[in-house]
């Protein structure tokens, strides 16, 4: 869920961001091997982007930007403890999308992102951070992140001001 301001520079455009999603284990288990993930984040993101495609009903574009992460993670470990962990991530990603004009106004869109954003490392070892294992109930903090990729697909209704 979000919300997303675009201005128009042409046949480029600049655009903000600000959207919500969580990550859980719901409704699949992870593998035996794998510790379960809670997780909620809020993206700020700005963004550059072009018109590759522009007709009168239809517009498609590529976009390159960045921003942060702010999230909140718990894990339950194979062995039933929680660890969690509160961070303030980078990330950048590179999206193509398009939008069907309904009308003057208005549109119906779709975008697939390639994010390059940090993941929770899941397994035995991934909980070390700093030679200490996370292994209480209450531990907060201090899980490993490393950089990933991760795919985002929004769709969307816009109405241009």
């Amino acid at each position: 869920v979000g919300v997303f301001a675009r201005r128009p520079l042409g046949r480029l455009f600049a655009e903000a961001g600000a959207d919500l999603y969580f990550a859980e284990s719901f409704p699949m288990p992870p593998p035996e091997a794998e510790d379960e993930m809670d997780r909620m984040s809020g993206l700020l993101t700005v963004a550059i982007g072009a018109d590759l495609v522009r007709t009168r009903r239809v517009v498609g574009y590529v976009q390159l930007g960045g921003g942060v992460e702010l999230t909140r993670v718990a894990m339950t470990m194979t062995d039933g403890t929680v660890a969690r962990d509160q961070r303030v991530l980078p990330l950048g990603f590179l999206g193509v999308g398009g939008e069907v004009r309904l009308g003057a106004r208005t549109a119906l869109g779709a975008s697939l992102r390639t994010h390059v954003m940090g993941h929770f490392d899941h397994g035995a070892d991934a909980h070390l951070h700093g030679g200490a294992a996370l292994t209480t109930d209450a531990a907060d903090g201090d899980l490993a992140v490393s950089p990933e990729i991760a795919a985002q697909g929004q769709f969307y209704v816009s109405y241009r001001l």
